[in-house]
């Protein structure tokens, strides 16, 4: 699991450790082969930012369905595409998207018992970069 330090995370801002860590059980014990996922919009995507982003998510679905959702959520034009990546201790990694949601619960989980994910825009056929 990672470790929660200074918070720049506005869903961590929001809900106190111990409400997010009480919740994050109560869904595991509920849904035992699924798990609590927060999505949040990188900071310079422009895409609009989800109408949720909290979701129960089946651990046999892999990443590539699962940003599918996120990208069916967020409207893109068809020359946009997104990609999603997890941050540990101020580091970045885009884990590849034949990993199962299991694995990367397992892999990047916080200790909070939630699985953070962050999408950002890139332009397929442009030459916009990862701006984090």
């Amino acid at each position: 699991m990672m470790r929660s330090g200074k918070e720049t995370n506005p869903y961590k801002q929001k809900h106190d450790f111990a409400a997010r860590s009480a919740e994050a059980r109560r869904i595991r014990k509920k849904y035992s082969e699924q798990y609590p996922v927060i999505v949040l919009r990188g900071k310079r995507c422009k895409l609009p930012p989800l109408d949720k982003n909290k979701f129960i998510v089946s651990g046999e679905m892999t990443l590539a369905q699962f940003q599918q959702i996120i990208r069916s959520r967020s409207n893109l034009a068809a020359s946009q595409s997104i990609f999603v990546y997890v941050e540990n201790d101020g580091k970045f990694a885009i884990p590849e998207t034949s990993k199962a949601i299991r694995q990367l619960y397992q892999d990047f989980g916080d200790d909070d018992g939630f699985l953070y994910l962050t999408y950002h825009h890139d332009d397929a056929f442009g030459a916009s970069a990862l701006e984090m």
